[in-house]
C-alpha cells in the first residue's frame, strides 16, 4: 500500500482590513464597567493592528 501523502495548500487571499480606530482613554471620572469596557475594547484594537488587520493612520 502506497503511504498516504497529506499537505497543505497556500493561496494568497486578498485582505481585508478595517479601518483604523484610536486607542480609547481612561479618564478617573469613568464607573467601573466603563473602565473595564475601555481596557477590553484597546485590547481587541492591540490584537488586530498588531496581527495586520487594521489600515494604518493617514
Amino acid at each position: 500500500m502506497e503511504p498516504q501523502r497529506v499537505g497543505f495548500e497556500t493561496v494568497q487571499v486578498k485582505q481585508n482590513k478595517v479601518r483604523y480606530v484610536p486607542l480609547q482613554r481612561i479618564t478617573k471620572e469613568m464607573s467601573a464597567s466603563e473602565k473595564k469596557g475601555t481596557e477590553i475594547w484597546n485590547e481587541m484594537v492591540t490584537w488586530i493592528r498588531d496581527h495586520g488587520g487594521m489600515e494604518d493612520k493617514d
